[in-house]
């Protein structure tokens, strides 16, 4: 006889506890590897951000050394300027002034933003601002206009991960990660 079943006479198939537990299985898998890839995205994200900040850190550097013209002028230094009430974005600015400092938007060059879920945590030395100034040729290295200041760091997060950026006076640059 023809019978319509794939299963041989005897076999006990498969119960409803069974199915039960294989698909529970699948729903952890699944869960977890979509966790770890949310965490993987926002960890990738934060090392960028880290490794772009130490780039742009270099080519206002390399900006000083250049001697590079703005606006028809070549300017006393070029600088980088963090401010945690903005801890999204960070600006490129030519020191137009020769004060060593910040004046405002008249001296930006580029204002650059982090990428998404990625802040500004920590300015070393503590504060609210800090700024890093380049001035030509060699280019020496003023922190927070100070010269007894020997490094800046800039510490970013994630909200889970820190990563760091550190300048000394002498303009080397390193990232430190956690």
């Amino acid at each position: 006889m023809f019978f319509f079943s794939f299963k041989k006479q005897g076999s006990p198939g498969y119960t409803l506890i069974e199915l039960s537990v294989v698909l529970a299985i699948i729903i952890v898998l699944t869960s977890a590897v979509l966790i770890g890839y949310r965490y993987g995205g926002t960890s990738l994200a934060l090392s960028r951000s880290v490794h772009k900040l130490r780039q742009d850190i270099r080519r206002t550097q390399e900006m000083s050394m250049s001697s590079r013209v703005v606006e028809g002028a070549m300017p006393a230094g070029y600088g980088i300027h963090f401010d945690t009430n903005n801890p999204s974005s960070y600006i490129i600015f030519a020191d137009s002034n020769g004060d060593n400092q910040y004046s405002g938007e008249s001296e930006d060059i580029e204002v650059i933003e982090m990428e998404e879920r990625i802040s500004i945590d920590q300015l070393t030395p503590l504060g609210s601002t800090l700024t890093i100034v380049f001035s030509p040729p060699i280019p020496s290295v003023l922190i927070n206009n100070s010269p007894a200041e020997d490094y800046a760091e800039i510490t970013l997060t994630n909200g889970r991960r820190t990563a760091s950026v550190k300048v000394n006076k002498v303009g080397l640059i390193e990232v430190i990660s956690d």
